[in-house]
C-alpha cells in the first residue's frame, strides 16, 4: 500500500528539506526521535509552495502514523507536525 501527504511549506530562507517519520504506533513526544521507528530525508520537495510526498511499500491492513519536519542549512531540525493517521487498504 501507500499513502501520500502534504502540507503547508515551510517559508523560511534557510530551508533545506523536510523528513517524514512514521510507525505504526504513535509518537511519543513533540520533538525527534520521538518515537517513531522509520524516517525519510526527502529535502525539498519538487513542488515548493504545495509539498507532498507518496510513502510505498506500506503494509496493507496496516494503520501507520506520520509527523513531517523541516530542517535548515544549518542542520537545525523543528519539532513535529501535528500527527496524521491512515489505515492502508487490505
Amino acid at each position: 500500500g501507500s499513502a501520500t501527504l502534504s502540507w503547508n511549506a515551510n517559508t523560511e530562507s534557510d530551508l533545506a528539506g523536510y523528513r517524514i517519520y512514521y510507525g505504526s504506533s504513535p509518537r511519543v513526544d513533540k520533538c525527534p526521535p520521538g518515537g517513531y521507528p522509520k524516517k525519510v530525508e526527502i529535502g525539498k520537495a519538487d513542488t515548493p509552495d504545495k509539498p507532498s510526498y507518496t510513502l510505498k511499500e506500506l503494509k496493507n491492513g496496516q494503520t501507520y502514523y506520520f509527523s513531517i519536519t523541516s530542517y535548515d542549512t544549518s542542520g537545525n531540525e523543528s519539532c513535529f507536525s501535528d500527527e496524521m493517521n491512515k489505515a492502508i487498504a487490505k
